[in-house]
């Protein structure tokens, strides 16, 4: 319960800060002095829901008008006490797209086990002024 509690106020937070950044994106798209600089603001989360699952939150903004944005989300693992994470090979990454939108936000799912360390590998990519960029932020799981 208090998980799901946290799980929602961090959503609430995201989703704001997602506003604000986006109006604050929109004010300098419109500012022919400021040059956009693509991805400005990425908030993440990565919380157990059960023993057995783990739901990863994006928020991201993007400086100016874009055609799109898209969010990957991959899940990687370690054994436990190690930092060498590699990609799990039996999970797909999650993919989500928005179109002609100055942020996007992504919510997914993963199986997780007590064995392994976890955390996600987040890949924002949008386009600016016709040149495309791709960000990559981590983000472990919290228990």
């Amino acid at each position: 319960m208090k998980k799901k509690r946290i799980s929602t106020i961090l959503v609430l937070v995201m989703l704001l800060v997602s506003v604000f950044s986006s109006t604050m994106a929109w004010a300098a798209a419109n500012n022919d002095t400021i040059d956009p600089q693509s991805i400005v603001t990425c908030t993440k989360s990565f919380i157990a829901t059960s023993s057995t699952k783990a739901k990863a939150t994006v928020s991201a903004s993007s400086s100016g008008n874009t055609p799109y944005i898209t969010s990957k989300i991959t899940l990687q693992s370690a054994a436990l006490g190690s930092t060498r994470f590699s990609n799990v090979s039996n999970v797909d990454p999650d993919i989500y797209t928005v179109e002609d939108k100055v942020a996007i936000l992504h919510q997914c799912t993963f199986p997780i086990t007590s064995s392994k360390e976890y955390r996600i590998k987040i890949e924002i990519t949008d386009e600016v002024n016709g040149i495309t960029t791709t960000k990559t932020y981590y983000q472990e799981l919290s228990r």
